[in-house]
This record gives C-alpha cells, sequence and structure tokens, in this order.
C-alpha cells in the first residue's frame, strides 16, 4: 500500500509541476502579446529638423553632378532644402577637376554657393 501511496504523490506533484510552467507559459505569452501589440500601435513620433535653402550657380552650368555629403544628387539640381548645420557639397564633370565646398546652412535662411569648375589639363 505504501508503494501506491508514493506512486500519487509522484503523479500529483507531475500535475502540479506542468500547471505551474503551464501558467508560467500562458502569462509569458499574454505580456509578449501586450507589448507587441503596444510597440505596433504607437505613433511614430518625427521631429521637424530646421531647414535652410541652398541656392547654387555653377560654371559650366549643365552636366555638374552633386553630391551632398556623400549622397548623390542628381544633375545640376535646383535650389536645395537641406537641415540646418554643415553641409559637405561635391561637384564633378567629365573633363573637370572635382571641387568640394563646405557650407553652413542657418534655419530658414538662404545660401548663395557660387562654383567654378577648372578644366583638367588633357
Amino acid at each position: 500500500m505504501r508503494a501506491t501511496i508514493v506512486n500519487t504523490n509522484v503523479a500529483s506533484r507531475s500535475q502540479a509541476l506542468t500547471l505551474a510552467l503551464l501558467a508560467l507559459l500562458t502569462l509569458l505569452a499574454l505580456l509578449l502579446f501586450l507589448v507587441g501589440g503596444c510597440a505596433s500601435t504607437s505613433k511614430k513620433e518625427t521631429v521637424a529638423r530646421p531647414t535652410g535653402t541652398v541656392a547654387i550657380t555653377m560654371d559650366p552650368a549643365v552636366g555638374v553632378e552633386l553630391t551632398v555629403d556623400g549622397r548623390y544628387r542628381g544633375l545640376n539640381t535646383g535650389p536645395l532644402k537641406l537641415t540646418a548645420g554643415t553641409h559637405r557639397l561635391e561637384f564633378a564633370k567629365d573633363g573637370y577637376f572635382v571641387h568640394y565646398e563646405e557650407v553652413e546652412v542657418f534655419a530658414g535662411k538662404a545660401v548663395k554657393v557660387v562654383v567654378k569648375l577648372r578644366k583638367r589639363p588633357f
């Protein structure tokens, strides 16, 4: 009879551990759901950074590639809207030396940049 009692105790302990583990996993799943739900429904706040304008006059006026802070911006782009701060402009055209210009942009202000590229000797 004693052996039967031991087996019953082992079975009830096993059931208790299983229920405790199941409860813990349920709580963990609920927590992950709540945290995931909150993260996905929250709105990302974007802070508008102040900008200014850079007006560029180039010689030659056609076919000059412009790069701003290492990012290609295209050929002969018009006035640039850039965030306030210091920016590095790079002007390149086949047959000419690359020209670099550093410009300080202030919020709400316009800056003029005049660039005259020098021809490479052939």
